[in-house]
């Protein structure tokens, strides 16, 4: 049984401030704070527990910071990671169709928000995974779950041009 909630949050929500995540807190409390932890079958969800307190206390401390990355992550989830430590992550074969994608999928998902039925549904989903997600922290990885509806996302963008390039 494990249960990782905590870990995931305070891995993307630390003094760090790092988009994709910081393993040193966690480290650190595994070190210095589990040693309160009964080692019984319920270890890990008791660590897990103590690793989301620590990551509600850092945000408590200072929720403005907090809030301010929190859209920073959103930002670095649809278009471009400006702090990305991937390797090759910045090469333009990468970057530029992924900001192209971004730009028009955002897009595509706004117009269709409005209309009834499956892209409406499609919009949902990707916004609310890009706000789910950026809860935690953001890999590169992660947009690859959100590429197909992008992709239907595109096309609706493309139509809507299509026919106000005709009228």
């Amino acid at each position: 049984l494990t249960k990782s909630f905590g870990y995931n949050l305070l891995k993307g929500n630390n003094p760090s401030f790092k988009v994709e995540g910081d393993y040193k807190h966690i480290e650190e409390i595994k070190k210095s704070e589990n040693k309160n932890i009964k080692s019984d079958n319920y270890y890990e969800i008791n660590l897990d527990n103590l690793f989301k307190k620590k990551a509600i206390s850092f945000i408590l401390e200072d929720p403005f910071s907090y809030i301010k990355f929190y859209f920073i992550k959103v930002i670095s989830f649809l278009f471009i990671d400006f702090n990305s430590t991937y390797p090759y992550y910045y090469n333009i074969f990468h970057l530029l169709p992924k900001i192209l994608l971004a730009l028009t999928s955002f897009v595509g998902a706004v117009l269709a928000i409005n209309k009834k039925g499956f892209f409406q549904f499609l919009s949902l989903y990707f916004f609310l995974n890009i706000f789910l997600f950026s809860i935690f922290f953001i890999l590169p990885r992660y947009s690859l779950i959100l590429l197909p509806i992008q992709l239907l996302l595109v096309i609706e963008f493309a139509k809507y041009l299509k026919r106000k390039l005709i009228n």
